[in-house]
């Protein structure tokens, strides 16, 4: 009985001390459970740089898809995307449904609309 318990403790302490490196990763955010995505947003870097300032609107959010924050005032629209770095490719990312209480790590494109909806600013985090 003495042994079965010995065991298990040693079992918790490894599997602790495994999930505490895995959060500790400097490459990711701080972050154990990954924050909700925007469905079929899976972006690469390379997609995200054809977005320059000069361009439409249209051809944002066709590229981009719908963005984390959305500001309208009269002198036109602020957008920012909110991206999580995917496992499974470099350089691609998921926009987040909403944004991050603590944006250490993460990734955003801030674009700004005049009201025709034409680009004149464009910062990001990539």
């Amino acid at each position: 009985m003495r042994k079965m318990k010995t065991s298990i403790t040693v079992f918790l302490i490894l599997f602790s001390l495994v999930g505490f490196a895995n959060c500790s990763d400097k490459s990711k955010p701080g972050y154990f459970f990954k924050p909700a995505t925007n469905p079929n947003t899976d972006l690469r870097k390379l997609e995200i740089d054809t977005i320059r300032v000069g361009d439409s609107l249209v051809k944002a959010t066709a590229v981009l898809g719908k963005p984390t924050d959305k500001v309208s005032t009269q002198e036109g629209t602020t957008m920012i995307w909110w991206f999580i770095s995917t496992d499974y490719q470099e350089d691609s990312y998921m926009t987040l449904k909403e944004k991050p209480k603590d944006i250490e790590g993460y990734k955003f494109l801030k674009l700004v609309f005049d009201p025709k909806g034409i680009i004149t600013s464009k910062e990001f985090e990539l």
